[in-house]
């Protein structure tokens, strides 16, 4: 009975020290949500391949050299379902180029909103499955782009230009900022729920 009246007693001393944990961590965290949230927003918005996966010819490197019109995108995709010996499988294949750019973007808004939502409403200690979310995401996108530069060994890229090679390298430094900050409140967070938790017997 003893032992139960102390751990009772020092449950205030524990949750002082979950709110002054919250409070140091959650300028991280909300640094992390919300770089990922303008990110996504960002691009989902300059794109907007959510609605028409040839509206990336609003990529800005497209605009850059000279453009192109989504009809040109769609007769660029026609021509190289021409041009194969497999027009049923070429199609395919472009069809899913297509489709995956969309879902891309359905991510791109998906996340920004869970971001904003989380920034909003809801408290550092609950935050830990975005912040591992943003931690493996940024960490696949960092690999992806270092592969783009040829610093990482990760996969294939393809058709990768001058400039490209730039903004990735560019990349990998925002990318390693979205992964050390929520890295951090990913721990910070589940260290927060375990301070709070009353010790079992």
């Amino acid at each position: 009975q003893g032992q139960n009246t102390l751990e009772v007693l020092s449950l205030p001393t524990n949750l002082q020290h979950v709110n002054c944990l919250s409070q140091e961590m959650g300028a991280i965290s909300n640094l992390g949500l919300g770089l990922a949230a303008l990110f996504c927003t960002v691009i989902a918005v300059v794109i907007g391949h959510l609605t028409d996966g040839c509206n990336l010819v609003n990529f800005p490197d497209v605009v850059d050299k000279g453009g192109l019109t989504i009809d040109q995108c769609g007769s660029i995709l026609q021509a190289g379902i021409d041009s194969s010996s497999n027009k049923e499988a070429a199609q395919a294949l472009i069809f899913i180029i297509t489709l995956a750019a969309r879902i891309e973007a359905a991510f791109f808004v998906s996340t920004a909103v869970a971001c904003i939502y989380t920034i909003c409403a809801v408290p550092f200690a609950s935050r830990a499955s975005i912040h591992l979310y943003l931690l493996v995401l940024g960490a696949l996108a960092f690999c992806i782009d270092g592969c783009n530069t040829g610093l990482v060994p990760f996969g294939k890229g393809r058709f990768v230009y001058d400039e490209a090679r730039v903004a990735s390298k560019i990349l990998m430094g925002f990318w390693g900022v979205i992964m050390l900050c929520n890295g951090i409140s990913f721990i910070g967070a589940n260290a927060s729920i375990a301070a709070g938790k009353p010790k079992q017997n």
